[in-house]
């Protein structure tokens, strides 16, 4: 009798701590808010869709990304936008630079690869909010790159790393 009691007991607590900490994190504002910096011109842009989506929140951080293709030459957004539920925008940043091969993504020729991270707690956020499936959707990740300017060009050329500013 006793030890079911202290069963109780610790579910009780639980459930607490766990509504307790929900309402902390959902209260929390993300650390990326949806400002755009050092990219927006009047050069025409093209918005694409990741090519891979990885969503594991609960294995720590950094394990809610998306893996985007964007042809060389082209200057992307620095930011990306994930849709959740057809209208709740949410927006995350580029972490590792230009490569061709990321988390087996593989750049096509005249393309490179780059992976874009989602706040972990935005993600979980989202899970527990039933957004789940919208945020394994491809269709809802996009990134907007345009054509880097001739100095930029030159740059791109003649460096080790592509330039993206």
């Amino acid at each position: 009798m006793l030890k079911r009691k202290i069963i109780y007991i610790v579910l009780f607590l639980l459930t607490i701590v766990s509504f307790y900490a929900y309402s902390y994190l959902s209260e929390k504002k993300p650390i990326t808010n949806c400002e755009w910096s050092g990219f927006s011109d009047s050069t025409e842009k093209v918005y694409i869709n990741a090519a891979k989506v990885v969503v594991e929140p609960w294995k720590g951080r950094h394990h809610v990304y998306g893996i985007f293709m964007i042809p060389d030459g082209y200057l992307n957004d620095r930011m990306f936008v994930v849709t959740a539920n057809n209208a709740e925008v949410h927006c995350g940043i580029f972490v590792s630079g230009d490569s061709t091969n990321i988390e087996n993504v593989y750049a096509k020729p005249g393309y490179y690869v780059m992976k874009g991270m989602l706040n972990t707690r935005t993600g979980l956020s989202l899970i527990l909010q039933g957004h789940g499936d919208s945020l394994n959707q491809l269709d809802n990740w996009r990134v907007g790159y345009s054509k880097a300017k001739q100095s930029h060009q030159f740059k791109i050329q003649n460096s080790k790393f592509k330039i993206r500013s």
